[in-house]
């Protein structure tokens, strides 16, 4: 997809992101681009993606 979008990223891991810029996260993705994204609609289409290809969604579940 980011290649398709021409998109300049690069995945951080956590070691990246303490020593560049001390944050301490699991991991990252760094844009040399602009970009955004509306929360909510992402992961409802990525839930609806994964709903497709045969998984199980369940809601209130502990």
């Amino acid at each position: 997809m980011r290649k398709q979008n021409e998109l300049r990223v690069t995945w951080l891991n956590e070691d990246d992101l303490k020593e560049l810029y001390d944050i301490n996260a699991p991991a990252a993705i760094l844009s040399k681009d602009a970009a955004q994204t509306n929360a909510y609609l992402f992961t409802h289409a990525l839930l609806q993606y994964a709903i497709k290809k045969g998984a199980r969604v369940l809601i209130h579940a502990v």
